[in-house]
């Protein structure tokens, strides 16, 4: 206990010794630097304060004390000093706003920025700096008036047309930009600050990739192309059309490339030419091109079991450079061994041919050639009409395919080879042979013709095919003032129509009467029983020979269902 009584006098002893010997003598000084309080020495801890002299300020400004340490010296070894400075500059003379750096004092050559705040720019000197000697600002303060930010920077590609302002822009400044070459503004190229210290738009224009005009269409035909724009975008596609009777020869359309160029740089003609014809089902042309001079002729064929609806020449019109005549490949028909029964009895105009005689000054036979024309026998001609037509609309009357013979219904036909006009077997055209056929008004036996078509006609040294259907095509007038079809004959020729359908594969039937004469109906029915044993549902009956077409295509229909 009495060790630490002495052990604690002793410190305290030795502290007062140290706080007697840690002194401070005058502090640091410098010209025109005043300090207080002033004293020769200065025990630890104490402060002094400096001040300047004569409207000086400390410079720095922030070194305004100074204080004793334990050691005997100064924190600060240095004083500071004191020199002429500018004070805070003015604030600006309308609105609000401030000035960058925010200090009191400011030494010679420092420029300070003023601010406006976020809807108004500075208008009038946007800095000003502290001059050596008069210690003054070396401009007058601005003004902060309600405005826009500085403009929206150009983007890629883009340019600012003309001289633009850095700063804050008053309200309906205009800002125009522009795009460098082989790129085009897309949307609006102008920006507007607007009354609300905003820009309209809020952003730049972009500079878009773009064409030159496309390359023109050449050739001996004016053309043109579409759309026509005041530039043209990466991939925007024009298409070229030609002027009056001339077509586009080449790509007739083109592309703007990435790179700014148009994907087919030589263009497009107008040239008389016709384009690639028309592909047709089941067929094919030759010569097969992309373009064809005028007068250039196709030639069309049809695949195996079709035939071309037309053989007129199919030609490269040189007025509209179109194709003129194009086919159809349509289905063959059944081939057939045909024979037409053509009717040249008495009555079978309509009238006897005793009163032809008088009414024509002549007398029977009648032809071939004089009087005998389609004016004065138009039924006769019409059976030739029916005869050409079905030649021309049957697919196909030729050799390898249908036969088509003619026999003579002209009375009682006791010998085949004398009925007959033209056989199976025959190559002789059709005008020829029907050129040379009078009329000898016999009195008509269907029966008996039959028969005779069925001996002479229809045998293998004619032409006739044993693998191949045969028909007979019976003409017969009408049966209302023809007495050979009466109903005195009717069950008769029933009957014997019964024994002659074992051999003849196929009975067809056509009136003489036009569809819309008074006693068709009549005719209708009879012939119906003539050719299919019954009335009514007769799909052998053909209808008129007035009506080529619609016969034919009922014939058609019976072996096509």
């Amino acid at each position: 206990m009495q060790f630490i009584n002495v052990f604690c006098t002793f410190y305290v002893i030795l502290s007062q010794l140290l706080s007697i010997s840690a002194v401070c003598s005058s502090p640091p000084i410098s010209e025109n630097v005043a300090y207080h309080p002033n004293q020769a020495t200065y025990n630890s801890g104490n402060i002094i304060y400096y001040a300047c002299a004569n409207r000086l300020n400390l410079i720095p400004a922030e070194q305004i004390s100074n204080q004793c340490t334990p050691n005997g010296s100064w924190n600060i070894p240095s004083a500071p000093t004191c020199q002429p400075v500018c004070q805070y500059p003015p604030d600006v003379t309308s609105g609000q706003g401030s000035v960058s750096p925010n200090q009191h004092t400011y030494q010679p050559g420092f420029t300070v920025n003023y601010v406006c705040s976020n809807t108004s720019f500075v208008l009038g000197n946007a800095n000003t700096t502290c001059q050596n000697g008069n210690f003054q600002w070396s401009n007058s303060p601005p003004k902060c008036v309600p405005g826009c930010p500085p403009p929206p920077a150009p983007m890629n590609n883009a340019t600012q047309i003309g001289s633009h302002p850095t700063g804050y822009s008053s309200r309906g400044t205009q800002v125009q930009y522009g795009c460098d070459a082989g790129f085009s503004v897309q949307g609006t190229d102008t920006l507007t600050c607007s009354a609300s210290a905003v820009w309209i738009p809020t952003s730049s224009p972009t500079c878009v990739r773009v064409c030159g005009n496309p390359p023109p269409a050449t050739g001996t035909g004016a053309g043109s192309f579409s759309p026509t724009l005041p530039y043209y975008p990466v991939g925007i596609e024009i298409k070229y059309t030609c002027a009056g009777a001339y077509n586009v020869r080449g790509p007739g359309i083109n592309t703007c490339k990435a790179d700014g160029t148009w994907q087919d740089v030589t263009g497009t003609t107008c040239e008389a030419v016709c384009f690639t014809p028309p592909n047709i089902l089941y067929g094919t042309y030759q010569p097969q091109q992309v373009y064809y001079v005028v007068n250039t002729t196709l030639g069309y064929t049809c695949q195996t079991g079709y035939v071309l609806s037309s053989t007129a020449p199919v030609v490269c019109d040189h007025v509209n450079l179109t194709w003129n005549n194009i086919p159809q490949c349509l289905k063959r028909d059944t081939s057939l061994d045909v024979v037409f029964l053509l009717d040249s009895n008495d009555g079978v105009e309509g009238t006897s041919c005793t009163l032809k005689e008088s009414e024509l000054n002549t007398i029977r036979p009648f032809g071939p050639g004089g009087v005998f024309t389609s004016i004065n026998f138009p039924v006769s001609f019409q059976q030739r009409t029916f005869l050409e037509s079905f030649q021309n609309q049957w697919r196909t009357v030729e050799p390898s395919y249908t036969r088509l013979a003619i026999q003579k219904h002209d009375g009682v036909c006791s010998n085949g080879q004398s009925a007959s006009i033209r056989t199976l077997a025959s190559t002789e055209s059709l005008t020829t042979v029907l050129s040379t056929v009078q009329m000898n008004c016999g009195t008509a036996q269907a029966l008996a013709a039959l028969q005779c078509v069925l001996n002479y006609q229809l045998q293998a040294a004619q032409g006739e095919r044993s693998n191949v259907t045969n028909a007979v095509i019976v003409v017969i007038p009408d049966i209302t003032s023809a007495p050979a079809y009466s109903l005195v004959f009717r069950n008769a020729y029933l009957t014997g129509l019964s024994s002659i359908r074992s051999s003849i594969s196929d009975i067809f039937t056509i009136s003489t009467l036009q569809a819309n004469s008074t006693n068709y109906q009549t005719n209708k029915s009879y012939l119906e029983e003539f050719a299919c044993g019954v009335s009514g549902n007769c799909t052998r009956f053909l209808g008129s020979v007035f009506s080529p077409t619609e016969a034919i295509n009922r014939m058609r229909s019976y072996y096509q269902p």
